[in-house]
């Protein structure tokens, strides 16, 4: 049995509470000296990575073995916040160098076991790591550890299944997906964490399926995630989230998210027309109102008098001028050799916008061929509707094959879509060949 110091032994239970006035007493918080001695420890390594940077391999590696050994009997002990050495190294090393992930991965190798206890806040180390993007923490585990350890890792992180079926709560697996930002990790991740992780569910009733195909995650390389969790976790597509009175499936869910941002994107170009047309009605007011205030006397005079119309320099001069004129080329407009004038509805094809110094936004010549249907569209939005496509298809695909047609009816069937079921049979299931989406579905 680890002792425990002295300095946390005290004597509360000799000490009668009514014999202290209340006005008197003062809440005391003990000094966690667990956690000002994980903090010793980071700064001893930070020390140890800079006296071995110009260290042989072996060396290194002997060195490390050294450091950690000799200090795992306090690393196994726990803060007030219930959190282990890998949790106040998950949590609080975030400093790009010195480098500790060789360390981390070597002190994990060591405790496997300990990645599956949480702290208070019912977080693993992992889920730690991933909420604070502590990458050299994320880096360790997916890349410095061999196969075998990430395995034990992952059956230690089924306390964070075994939590779900009291309260719900977010899995390391949904802080995976939520953090989106290395998918190659995210990969390995989903590769390595237990089953039962693939259907649980947050506090929203999400299972880490449903957060991924969310339409606001939706980029070019998402749709890999989804495709890697299909193929580790296919039971996510049986789960259905609760909308209301209402249930979606995995598929439906993605096609509800999607409109939604659809919506938005509509309404905030349309706010956004509004402001322009306001400002250029204010623009066209203020310049009618200023050319009603011009004197009569700064208006241009009409040439109509004879003065007006005799040549100021002399008739000699005035010929000159005007034979000049009559004998000068015409000038060709850019781009053409014929002399006809080009095709400015040609010139640019798509939208752009420029802003004023002010900060006005006023439309260039790239607007005029665009559909208006399309006025809301970004090229980012563009990105995230073909990468949204390629999920959908995934989707039915996936149900068209492993459920009868009347079922997968009930799971595709979203209202307002039309002609749905004919599309994707002709489109997605009947079709011959080789797709590159047919891969994970033989497996």
């Amino acid at each position: 049995m680890t002792s425990v110091p002295y300095s946390f032994y005290t004597d509360e239970d000799d000490v009668v509470d009514y014999e202290i006035p209340e006005e008197v007493t003062t809440p005391h918080k003990p000094v966690d000296e667990i956690s000002h001695r994980f903090q010793r420890d980071i700064e001893d390594a930070e020390d140890l990575e800079r006296r071995l940077q110009n260290s042989e391999p072996d060396a290194k590696k002997k060195a490390r073995q050294c450091f950690v050994n000799d200090r795992l009997h306090w690393w196994r002990q726990k803060t007030h916040d219930n959190m282990n050495f890998l949790h106040f190294l998950a949590y609080n090393y975030l400093k790009p160098k010195p480098s500790l992930h060789m360390i981390m991965a070597t002190a994990i190798t060591k405790m496997t076991a300990e990645m599956g206890i949480m702290d208070n806040n019912r977080y693993t180390p992992l889920a730690l790591a991933l909420m604070r993007d502590n990458y050299q923490f994320i880096h360790a585990i997916c890349k410095n550890l061999a196969d075998n350890t990430r395995k034990s890792i992952g059956e230690a992180l089924r306390s964070e299944c075994d939590e779900q079926e009291a309260e719900r709560g977010t899995t390391c697996l949904h802080q995976a997906i939520s953090w989106g930002r290395r998918n190659e990790l995210i990969k390995i991740i989903i590769g390595f964490v237990p089953e039962a992780m693939f259907i649980s569910r947050d506090a929203k009733g999400r299972t880490p399926l449903h957060l991924a195909v969310e339409y606001d995650r939706c980029s070019i390389a998402h749709a890999d995630l989804v495709e890697e969790l299909l193929r580790r976790g296919p039971a996510a597509m049986d789960e259905r989230i609760s909308d209301g009175s209402d249930s979606s499936t995995v598929y439906q869910y993605h096609e509800r998210t999607r409109k939604a941002a659809e919506d938005k994107m509509r309404k905030k170009a349309s706010a956004m027309q509004g402001r322009e047309s306001a400002q250029q009605e204010n623009k066209e007011h203020k310049e009618a109102g200023s050319k009603k205030g011009i004197p009569e006397t700064m208006k241009a005079a009409k040439p109509d008098s004879a003065k007006d119309k005799t040549e100021p320099h002399g008739t000699k001069y005035s010929a000159k001028r005007r034979e000049s004129f009559s004998y000068s080329p015409a000038p060709t407009p850019t781009g053409t050799d014929s002399g006809k004038p080009s095709n400015l509805g040609l010139v640019n094809t798509r939208f752009a916008q420029a802003k004023r110094p002010e900060g006005d936004i006023i439309e260039t010549q790239q607007s005029m061929s665009k559909p208006q249907s399309d006025v809301w569209k970004t090229e980012n939005d563009e990105e995230r509707m073909r990468s949204s496509d390629n999920i959908r298809r995934l989707l039915k695909l996936f149900y068209l094959r492993s459920k009868r047609p009347q079922e997968a009816v009930a799971h595709l069937h979203v209202q307002g879509q039309r002609g749905m079921l004919e599309v994707t049979f002709k489109r997605d299931f009947a079709v011959g060949g080789e797709d590159s989406t047919d891969k994970f579905f033989r497996h």
